[in-house]
């Protein structure tokens, strides 16, 4: 009786054993899952689902011609045609130049000038004002974003004011109402050597709108916003 009792548990301790090898050996053979290359990335495969791979933006470019028709008259370019992503980008110089606009690169500023480039002093890079809030980041005025100029507001601490010293013979100056801004006018006055030479007013519906002032012998030139909401000095020049 002793023996047979003896018997039945090494055979219960054997069983045991099996089954703990078995359990281990299905463990180690769960596979991982393989890049495109083959190569493992360590990410176990489950029911044989693979992870979801990242999304990637592609660039594509295409060989083929790029066609502007204008009026009627097609023109074409073997410059290839940029595709990144949702974006198409297309040579800009062919484009401007279709549309009878010169086209020059400053490498310097990195900057492309299409059509005549302006005359005269910038009034943001070259004749800094004496007081004025210089644009941070560019201010959208008609959906398009502008990044040189002022930010002027019903306070006389914006106010842009410059010292011509009798140098130039006139200023033109771009002025519009951001998109994001409250109010739908704004008004501002130009003022030279301490006499108001213009009031002008300005609506959200103009978007960006050009004016010129003459200052023949003016020493000092002051553009400020007098009423309603903000509005944004842009690309100011003196000629």
């Amino acid at each position: 009786m002793a023996l047979m009792m003896k018997n039945k548990i090494k055979i219960c301790g054997l069983f045991v054993m099996m089954l703990l090898a078995v359990t281990l050996l299905l463990m180690m053979r769960v596979p991982t899952a393989l890049s495109d290359d083959g190569d493992s990335t360590g990410a176990a495969v489950i029911g044989g689902a693979t992870p979801a791979p990242a999304p990637v933006t592609t660039t594509t470019t295409t060989t083929k011609p790029l066609t502007v028709i204008m009026n009627g008259a097609a023109t074409t370019s073997d410059v290839p045609v940029v595709q990144m992503g949702n974006q198409i980008y297309v040579p800009i110089r062919f484009v401007a130049e279709s549309l009878n606009y010169p086209v020059e690169w400053d490498g310097s500023n990195r900057t492309v000038y299409i059509g005549v480039r302006p005359l005269g002093a910038d009034m943001v890079t070259e004749l800094t004002p004496l007081t004025g809030v210089k644009i941070e980041q560019p201010v959208t005025i008609g959906a398009i974003g502008y990044p040189n100029g002022y930010n002027l507001a019903p306070f006389s601490y914006t106010d842009v004011r410059w010292n011509l010293d009798k140098r130039y013979l006139a200023v033109v100056i771009n002025m519009g109402i951001p998109d994001n801004s409250n109010t739908e006018t704004a008004e501002f006055e130009v003022i030279a050597d301490d006499d108001t030479i213009a009031t002008e007013v300005l609506s959200k519906d103009d978007g960006l709108k050009d004016f010129s002032y003459n200052v023949s012998g003016v020493t000092s030139f002051r553009i400020s916003c007098i009423s309603g909401g903000n509005c944004a000095l842009i690309s100011p020049r003196a000629q």
